[in-house]
């Protein structure tokens, strides 16, 4: 009875394991941070798909929002911060970058997804780690609609 009794546990407790694995897993929120910062990010989130093996795939739900504009001196002390409104198109535009970021590196292509996620109150990207045959994970917006600023986008880079 006692062997029963065990080997019932460890199969419920390896049931239960893999379940856990087959979900995805927030690996990093990258808000609105300096490029470098981005980047580094960014490349350990490479790093982790990569060791996590061949069914594993990374998935970037990027939500627009807010941005942070900070004033400098000329001796390149912060003076202040604010939350700005993004312009039309902002969004989609550090999109386009991510992606060439992830060409730059070499990064294959079918490892990651892209995903709009809505709005937030600020500009987020999720990096999610998933097995390939999980269920992409859900975005979870704040809200409903986004207040533009006027102006046009001109250019977002970071390398």
């Amino acid at each position: 009875m006692r062997i029963l009794s065990v080997t019932i546990c460890i199969l419920l407790c390896s049931t239960a394991l893999l379940a856990q694995s087959e979900r995805p897993r927030l690996f990093d929120t990258i808000p609105d941070v300096p490029c470098e910062d981005a980047i580094a990010r960014l490349d350990h989130f490479f790093t982790e798909i990569t060791d996590k093996g061949p069914d594993v795939i990374g998935v970037a739900i990027y939500y627009e929002g807010n941005y942070i504009k900070s004033r400098y001196t000329p001796g390149g002390e912060k003076i202040s911060e604010r939350s700005v409104a993004p312009v039309d198109g902002e969004v989609q535009e550090r999109v386009r970058w991510l992606q060439n970021y992830v060409n730059f590196r070499n990064f294959p292509k079918d490892k990651i997804r892209f995903v709009s996620g809505g709005y937030r109150e600020s500009f987020a990207i999720d990096l999610w780690t998933m097995p390939v045959r999980a269920a992409m994970p859900r975005p979870t917006p704040t809200l409903g609609k986004m207040k533009y600023r006027k102006g046009e986008f001109t250019h977002f880079s970071c390398l």
